[in-house]
């Protein structure tokens, strides 16, 4: 959760909080707070790989944040759209551009001016 976390402080100026219980890899629980306030909560049978499970966390705040605020992250190149949570084929988390460029690896994006 610390690198989508990062993710949403660097690019949107927010608070993301700890997963309630990380421990278990076979169940994982989280909740999303937005500025202090609880956004939602969610439980989801996870993936064992790391970036796999990068991706997969990612990909599920990204859909929690259309809700919020429309689409997160935006994609730096169109802003009209959100960026996809994947696997590149090195099996490394990354955000890629629906039209498929990839933009950064999950962790390391970079404030849309």
């Amino acid at each position: 959760m610390a690198t989508v976390g990062r993710e949403l402080v660097v690019t949107l100026s927010l608070g993301a909080h700890d997963p309630l219980d990380d421990d278990d890899w076979e169940w994982w629980e989280g909740e999303l707070y937005i500025d202090g306030v609880r956004d939602s909560g969610f439980g989801r049978n996870i993936p064992g790989d790391e970036e796999e499970f990068v991706a997969f966390l990612a990909d599920i705040v990204s859909d929690e944040m259309a809700i919020t605020l429309g689409g997160w992250p935006t994609c730096p190149d169109h802003q009209t759209h959100p960026l996809d949570a994947v696997l590149d084929e090195a099996s490394t988390a990354v955000w890629r551009c629906p039209q498929g460029r990839i933009v950064a690896r999950i962790g390391d994006l970079r404030p849309v001016p």
